[in-house]
């Protein structure tokens, strides 16, 4: 089984969810381009934005970081 990181738990997340990026950055009061910038791989969110991608997209950070299965 593979070990998901942070961007494809993130997109996965969203997808389960049915929420396009833009929705997401919404919901989360992120802007569009640090929301693309997680799900890419090419920024890791600070605490504040981990928490508002959690309670948006319902799950927690401990999933979200690969800190639980």
């Amino acid at each position: 089984m593979r070990d998901y990181g942070f961007c494809e738990r993130m997109h996965a997340a969203r997808k389960a969810r049915g929420v396009t990026q833009r929705q997401l950055a919404e919901m989360s009061g992120l802007s569009l381009s640090a929301v693309h910038s997680y799900e890419a791989g090419k920024a890791a969110p600070g605490a504040y934005a981990l928490k508002s991608i959690c309670a948006a997209l319902r799950c927690s950070a401990d999933w979200l970081l690969g800190l639980r299965r």
